[in-house]
């Protein structure tokens, strides 16, 4: 399978905020003051880490997450998330092309996935209980453990559109 072949920097852009690691001070319409809380009972409420799996629950417009988002995010490409990432999550086909495509996934994160852009993106918790990640900004949603351990052996499976 052919992965983005483009060298990341240490920021990448994504609708106007870098992929620092902050949770605050990007763009006001979408960050919060405050670290967004995982509710309870909603620490992971599917199963699965395929790429079906995890579109199904997290990246596709129904998902917790939802990457198509707002009109702001990544469901079209005149979108600005869209526009300043080349990533587009409004089907399946198109989240997954765009996803191995953008170097959100990239094959040598299959060795050590948390090194991949897209977990360092996604608003989660390490493991000193600070939040880092940014993604997803509107609806502003806290990946759980349990859910960046899902998208992290998708990744280390390397990452199949399966």
């Amino acid at each position: 399978m052919k992965r983005g072949g483009l060298v990341v920097a240490s920021a990448i852009v994504f609708g106007g905020c870098s992929a620092s690691g902050t949770t605050t001070g990007g763009d006001p319409r979408f960050d919060t003051a405050e670290p967004i809380a995982t509710p309870a009972g909603a620490e992971d409420a599917g199963s699965g880490t395929r790429f079906t799996d995890l579109y199904r629950d997290f990246f596709g417009p129904t998902g917790q997450a939802s990457c198509a988002g707002s009109g702001q995010c990544h469901g079209s490409a005149t979108e600005p998330g869209a526009a300043s990432s080349s990533f587009i999550c409004a089907d399946q086909a198109g989240c997954y092309a765009t996803m191995s495509s953008s170097s959100l996934v990239r094959a040598s994160d299959a060795t050590d996935p948390s090194n991949s852009v897209l977990i360092s993106v996604l608003r989660h918790r390490d493991t000193a209980g600070k939040v880092v990640g940014f993604m997803p900004k509107s609806p502003a949603y806290e990946f759980s453990s349990t859910s960046i351990s899902r998208i992290s052996t998708w990744i280390a499976a390397g990452a199949p559109n399966d």
